[in-house]
């Protein structure tokens, strides 16, 4: 069975061809050939490599594990949404979201998820499979490719597309190696985050193994009854375990954890909860993302502009560093939660 080239570091790669019988320093440049536009489409392509390494790499391994098979522009905001097929017919999606002098691409590390929060498009599919570190690092390729046409490539990187990346901590790992690898992607390890759900376990092992990344909590909820209702992993893992590995992190790393809390009308957005979770964020190291809901299928609407504003003022004069963000993509499917939408087979 052949190998994902971009399952490889450069290291693991040159022990490949070390192998093959050919120099260490022949997988560096097979890296310039792919790194961080992929500029081949075969490896006969790699003009400056032996015809007989050409032949040996094609043998072992698959240049591409993934197309991409759809592409949406967003009408509001430029983002741009990405539907890639993989090898064994299954969907991931990505998004390049834009601001500024910054192109953020939102990445995804798993085949659906199996956390079940019940307003996100993706849990809807349940967990299928992890996604390889491979096809994580060829999701930014396929962006950077996109986006060289116009001189440009991805500046930041946000592990909050689909699934839950900290439970799939190897892949999700090696993904980071590559991104922050300055001969490769050289992304600033200040502008990579990642989300959770919650895996409190896979947020002690960002801790102990230093990691060097920035952490956001899917929270929305300020107590264990909302939380519970719309976010089954709250049952394994509660709010005051979540604040308590989350001022562990912060002190660890010396870096402010984001919360983000989706606003769900009649759900999580009353004056008590607002309350309430201004006093409990209110000695962790911390800001809060306040994401209004975005149109999905699970039944649930968005709180009107009145209760988002008087939700956050309550906030914000508690003195909690809070911001209301707006999803980019909303109108591709693309922004927050809803991800495997019209986009799967």
């Amino acid at each position: 069975m052949k190998t994902l080239l971009y399952d490889l570091n450069l290291e693991e790669l040159g022990e490949r061809i070390v192998a093959f019988g050919e120099k260490k320093y022949r997988a560096q440049q097979v890296f310039d050939a792919v790194y961080p536009y992929c500029k081949i489409n075969s490896f006969d392509e790699i003009k400056n490599i032996p015809k007989s390494l050409q032949d040996r790499l094609d043998a072992e391994f698959v240049l591409k594990p993934a197309e991409v098979v759809k592409t949406l522009v967003s009408q509001i905001d430029g983002s741009v949404k990405f539907a890639l097929k993989t090898l064994d017919g299954e969907v991931m999606e990505c998004v390049i979201l834009s601001a500024r002098d910054r192109k953020t691409l939102c990445v995804s590390s798993q085949i659906g998820c199996g956390l079940g929060c019940v307003f996100c498009e993706t849990g809807k599919i349940g967990f299928r499979r992890n996604l390889s570190a491979g096809e994580i690092v060829f999701q930014l390729i396929a962006a950077n490719n996109f986006l060289q046409t116009s001189g440009e490539k991805v500046t930041n990187i946000v592990f909050m597309g689909m699934g839950e990346a900290l439970s799939n901590f190897e892949n999700f790992e090696k993904a980071h190696s590559a991104m922050t690898e300055q001969k490769l992607f050289g992304i600033g390890t200040r502008k990579i985050t990642v989300s959770t759900a919650g895996v409190v376990w896979s947020i002690r092992k960002l801790i102990t193994k230093k990691i060097p990344i920035d952490l956001a909590i899917s929270l929305n909820a300020s107590s264990d009854a909302e939380r519970n209702e719309i976010m089954p992993i709250n049952r394994k893992y509660p709010i005051a375990t979540l604040l308590e590995v989350a001022r562990e992190y912060a002190k660890s790393g010396d870096r402010v954890v984001m919360f983000e809390y989706v606003l769900i009308d009649g759900k999580n957005d009353s004056d008590e909860s607002a309350h309430r979770l201004a006093k409990m964020l209110a000695d962790v190291p911390c800001k809060l993302n306040v994401i209004p809901l975005n149109d999905s299928t699970c039944g649930l609407k968005c709180s009107g502009e009145e209760r988002i504003t008087a939700f956050t003022k309550i906030i914000h004069d508690a003195g909690v560093r809070v911001l209301v963000r707006r999803s980019g993509g909303r109108d591709i499917g693309g922004a927050c939660g809803q991800l495997a939408g019209e986009l799967r087979n």
